[in-house]
C-alpha cells in the first residue's frame, strides 16, 4: 500500500495556500490524521477526516509529511508545483525494511552480548537471542500495533553448583529461553511537534507470552527439570537523535512478572518461590541503518544484577 499525496496550490498571489487531499493509492481511501507542515515558514496543519488540509506555502519553501503509517517525505516546491497539481507517492512503514518489528524498539533481530556480572569464566557469560514478530493483526487504530513475538535463546543451562548464580541471572533477562506470545503497543508520540525536522518517537508497550528454560545436572541424581513460565511485561521506549547513516538512539525501561511451579523452582535453586519481578534498562546506539550498539542492566530481588553489552543486528 502507498500514500498517495495530492496538492493544488492555489495561484494568483506570492504567499499563497495550499489546498490538499491524503489517500491510499491502493483503495483510495482518504488517511486522516498525517501531519503536514512548512518547515520554511514554521506552520503545521493535519488532515481531516476526508484526507483534506490547507496550508500557507509558496515556491521553494520545503514541505514535509508525516503519518504513524508512512515514512516522512520531504518536498520542495517548485514552479511545476506550484502551477499544477502534484502528486507523490510515500512507502507505508509495514513495507520498509527498517520498519519497527516488534515492541521494545525498531532494534528488534539478533543479540548477542556479555555479562560483565556472571559468575562463571566460561562461555556461560555470553548471551545470544533473536526476537522476531510472528505476525501482526489488523487494527482500525493509527497509533496501535497488535501481534504475536517470539524469542529464541540458549534455553538450556548447567545449573551446577558453581554456575547456578549464573542461571539465577539469565533467568531474569528479558531475551532469555523460548518464548511466544501477544503484545499490544501504543505510541504517544511520533515527531518532535516543535520542529518538524527532527523525528522522536515514544511508546508504551505490554507483552503476554508462554516461556521454557530447561536445567541440567540438578541435584545429585543430575536430573534435568524443564521450568515453565508466564512472562507479562509493561514497558516504555523513546526513539530520537536521528544518525546520518540512519536508525536513531533508543531507551527502554521494561518491568516484568513471572510466574512458575515453586517445586520446580525449589529443584533447580534450592529456593522456594513462584514469583519473581526483573527491571531492565537498556539503551541502542546505532552503528548503520542494521547494526547497534547496546548496553542493558537487569535487577531484581534477591539477585546479582546483570550487566550486558554488545551487538544488534536487525534483519532487512
Amino acid at each position: 500500500m502507498r500514500l498517495l499525496i495530492l496538492f493544488i496550490l492555489l495561484s494568483g498571489v506570492t504567499n499563497a495556500q495550499m489546498r490538499g487531499k491524503i489517500q491510499s493509492s491502493q483503495n483510495k481511501v482518504a488517511v486522516s490524521g498525517a501531519d503536514i507542515c512548512n518547515v520554511t515558514q514554521n506552520k503545521c496543519v493535519k488532515s481531516d477526516a476526508n484526507g483534506d488540509f490547507l496550508i500557507d506555502a509558496s515556491e521553494n519553501d520545503k514541505i514535509i509529511i508525516f503519518h504513524p503509517a508512512f515514512h516522512p517525505k520531504e518536498i520542495i516546491l517548485s514552479a511545476q508545483n506550484v502551477a499544477s497539481i502534484f502528486a507523490e507517492a510515500l512507502d507505508p512503514i509495514s513495507d520498509a525494511k527498517n520498519a519497527p518489528l516488534a515492541p521494545n524498539s525498531t532494534w528488534i533481530g539478533a543479540k548477542i552480548g556479555y555479562n560483565f556480572d556472571g559468575f562463571s569464566d566460561d562461555e556461560n557469560d555470553f548471551i545470544g537471542a533473536a526476537k522476531v514478530r510472528l505476525n501482526m493483526a489488523e487494527t482500525k487504530f493509527e497509533n496501535f500495533d497488535f501481534g504475536v513475538i517470539g524469542n529464541v535463546s540458549d534455553f538450556i543451562s548447567n545449573s551446577s553448583k558453581e554456575e547456578k548464580e549464573t542461571s539465577l541471572q539469565k533467568l531474569t533477562l528479558s531475551v532469555s529461553g523460548l518464548s511466544v506470545g501477544i503484545y499490544g503497543q501504543h505510541f504517544i508520540t511520533r515527531k518532535d511537534e516543535k520542529d518538524a525536522k527532527v523525528r522522536t518517537s515514544s511508546s508504551v508497550y505490554y507483552t503476554a507470552n508462554y516461556r521454557l528454560n530447561t536445567y541440567q545436572n540438578i541435584g545429585v541424581d543430575s536430573i534435568t527439570v524443564n521450568l515453565s513460565q508466564f512472562k507479562s511485561s509493561f514497558g516504555y521506549q523513546f526513539e530520537g537523535l536521528n544518525f546520518t547513516k540512519k536508525g536513531s538512539l533508543n531507551i527502554s525501561v521494561e518491568g516484568s512478572f513471572y510466574a512458575f511451579d515453586p517445586g520446580r523452582y525449589e529443584k533447580i535453586f534450592n529456593n522456594r518461590k513462584g514469583t519473581m519481578f526483573s527491571l531492565e534498562i537498556g539503551a541502542i546506539l546505532p552503528i548503520n541503518e542494521m547494526i547497534g550498539f547496546f548496553v542493558s542492566t537487569t535487577m531484581a530481588p534477591k539477585v546479582e544484577g546483570v550487566f550486558l553489552c554488545g551487538l544488534i543486528v536487525k534483519p532487512e
